[in-house]
C-alpha cells in the first residue's frame, strides 16, 4: 500500500544520472521509482520499485505512472532522463499530481507551490502536540510560496492568506511560471504560462496581481522578500526594464519598506528579481527610502521605472550596481541623471556594460564626494572627447577616502575603439613598496605582446595608487 514519503519517479534509469539522482532523493527520505527500458530482476524493495517501460510507447509509460501510484503512491518528482519520450499524453499522466520535469536529468524542479501532501500530514502528524517542532514543519513547508498568480495556484495563495496560523511562516513570496515545460508539455494545455505583450511584457492585468497587492497592503502577507523570475524561450531577447515592469506593478500601492532591490540577468532568456523587504516597517510608508543596495539594468526607455522610481527616490542607497542595455554605439545621456538633485551618497559603484562620458559618471558620483570608498569600472567605454586617464585622475582628486578600486576591459571611443591599457604598472620602478601589496594585475592577449587590461586595489593608499594608474593609462587601437 502507498505510504507517507514522498515519491521520486525517474523514467530512464541508467547506472549514471538515473541512479545517481535515486541515491541523492533516497538520502533525503524519498521512495524512488526507477523505469526503464531494461529488466533490472526482481530486486524491488519497500522503498524502490523497478519498472520495465518502453517510453516512445504512450501504454507503457502510462503504465509506469499507474504503478507507481499503486505501490509507492502518488510521485512528487518526476525525473525525465529517457533518451526518447512519447510526449502527447505526458499532461494527461501528471494531471492531478504535485509534479516537476527534469528533462535528461540536467535538473530537478519540484512544484514549490504547494508541498507534498502526504508528506506534510505525516510531519505535522509526528509533531503531535510538541509546538516547537511543530512550527519546524510548518516553517519548511511554507517558508518559500512559490506561485504563478494564476488559476489553482492564485486560489491556494489567497487560501493561505487568510489563516493566520499558517501565513506568518510565508517568509518568501517566489512568482515564476511554467515557460520552461512548453517544449515538454502541449501549449494548448498549459494554464500557467504569463500571457505577454508583443514587445515581451508580462500582461499583469492577466495575473492575480492585483489580489496579491490586496493581500499585501491588508498586511495579510508580510514577506521578507518577494522574487520574481521572468523567463523567455531561448530565441527571445528579455528587456530587463521590462522584466522589471511586473515587480513594479506589484510594488506600487502596497505599501512596502524595500531595504535591497537586484535585478540579475542570469541568461539571454531569464531575468530574476529579489525585492528585500522590511516586514517590520511594511504599511508605513517607507517605500525605497531604506534602500540601501541596489542591481539595475538601464536602457533608453524614455521612463524607467529602475531608475526613476528606484535610484531616485533611495536617499539612503549606499551599494549600486549598474549596467546599462543599449548598442555598443549608443552613447547613454540620461538627463534625469545630469539634471537631478537627489542622487544618493554612494559608497560602492559599480558600473558595467556602458558607453558613458565623464559628465554623466561624474553626475552619478555628484553627491558621493565624502561617501565614496571604491568603485568598479568595468566592461565600460568612454565617448564624447572623454579618456580614462582625465576621469581616473578627476577621481583620485576628487574623492578623498577611497580604500579599493578595480577597473578592467575599458575603452575609448574617437573614430574608432581604442582599448585602455596599463603598460609597465607591474615594475617597481613604476609603483613600489608598500603599494604592490595590494595591486593586482591581470595581463592579456598572445604571449608575445601581453597587456595589462585588468587593475585592482586594495588598502589605505588607494587615491595614491590611482593616480599612478591613471598616468599609466595608455589607449591603443584595437
Amino acid at each position: 500500500m502507498p505510504g507517507t514519503s514522498p515519491v521520486i519517479l525517474i523514467l530512464g534509469t541508467g547506472p549514471n544520472i538515473g541512479e545517481a539522482v535515486a541515491r541523492t532523493f533516497a538520502s533525503k527520505g524519498y521512495k524512488a521509482a526507477l523505469a526503464a527500458g531494461h529488466s533490472r530482476g526482481p530486486d524491488s524493495t519497500d522503498n524502490q520499485l523497478h519498472i520495465t517501460s518502453d517510453f516512445a510507447n504512450p501504454d507503457d509509460a502510462a503504465h509506469a505512472f499507474t504503478r507507481v501510484k499503486q505501490v509507492l503512491g502518488i510521485p512528487s518528482v518526476v525525473v525525465y532522463n529517457a533518451a526518447r519520450i512519447y510526449r502527447e499524453r505526458l499532461g494527461s499522466l501528471t494531471a492531478g499530481t504535485n509534479v516537476g520535469i527534469c528533462r535528461h536529468g540536467r535538473r530537478v524542479v519540484t512544484s514549490a507551490s504547494r508541498p507534498d501532501r502526504s508528506a506534510f500530514v505525516a510531519a505535522c502528524t509526528e509533531a503531535e502536540a510538541d509546538d516547537g517542532r511543530l512550527q519546524a514543519v510548518l516553517s519548511r513547508y511554507f517558508s518559500t510560496w512559490k506561485t504563478s498568480l494564476m488559476g489553482d495556484d492564485l486560489s491556494r495563495l489567497q487560501m493561505l492568506a487568510t489563516h493566520a496560523q499558517i501565513r506568518d511562516y510565508i517568509k518568501v513570496i517566489w512568482l515564476e511560471d511554467e515557460t520552461e515545460f512548453e517544449e515538454m508539455l502541449l501549449p494548448s494545455k498549459s494554464s500557467v504560462i504569463w500571457p505577454r505583450y508583443e514587445s515581451g511584457q508580462v500582461i499583469a492585468e492577466a495575473l492575480g496581481v492585483e489580489l496579491l497587492k490586496s493581500m499585501l497592503a491588508a498586511q495579510q502577507l508580510c514577506p521578507s522578500r518577494l522574487e520574481i523570475r521572468d523567463k523567455h524561450t531561448t530565441d527571445t531577447y528579455i528587456d530587463p526594464e521590462k522584466a522589471a515592469i511586473l515587480a513594479r506593478d506589484i510594488l506600487h500601492g502596497t505599501d512596502l519598506a524595500v531595504t535591497e532591490f537586484m535585478l540579475r540577468k542570469e541568461s539571454p532568456a531569464r531575468i530574476d528579481i529579489s525585492v528585500e523587504l522590511s516586514a517590520e516597517h511594511q504599511g508605513q510608508g517607507i517605500g525605497f527610502s531604506m534602500l540601501r543596495k541596489a542591481r539595475l539594468y538601464l536602457s533608453q526607455d524614455l521612463y524607467s521605472f529602475l531608475a526613476e522610481d528606484v535610484l531616485l527616490h533611495a536617499s539612503a542607497l549606499k551599494e549600486l550596481t549598474l549596467s546599462f542595455c543599449q548598442p555598443r554605439q549608443m552613447w547613454y545621456t540620461p538627463s534625469f541623471i545630469l539634471h537631478n538633485a537627489t542622487l544618493p551618497a554612494l559608497e560602492k559603484p559599480e558600473i558595467s556594460t556602458a558607453s558613458l562620458s565623464i559628465p554623466i559618471i561624474m553626475a552619478i558620483l555628484s553627491k558621493s564626494k565624502q561617501s565614496l570608498t571604491g568603485f568598479s569600472f568595468r566592461l565600460m567605454s568612454l565617448g564624447k572627447k572623454s579618456t580614462w586617464a582625465e576621469l581616473l585622475s578627476r577621481i583620485c582628486n576628487e574623492f578623498p577616502h577611497l580604500t579599493w578600486f578595480e577597473i578592467g576591459n575599458l575603452s575609448e571611443k574617437s573614430i574608432r575603439y581604442l582599448q585602455i591599457t596599463f603598460p609597465g604598472l607591474d615594475k617597481d620602478s613604476v609603483i613600489g613598496e608598500p603599494y604592490k601589496n595590494g595591486l593586482k594585475v591581470i595581463k592579456r592577449g598572445p604571449a608575445s605582446a601581453k597587456r595589462i587590461s585588468w587593475v585592482e586595489y586594495v588598502g589605505l593608499d588607494a587615491n595614491h595608487v590611482l593616480r599612478i594608474v591613471a598616468e599609466c593609462a595608455v589607449a591603443t587601437q584595437l
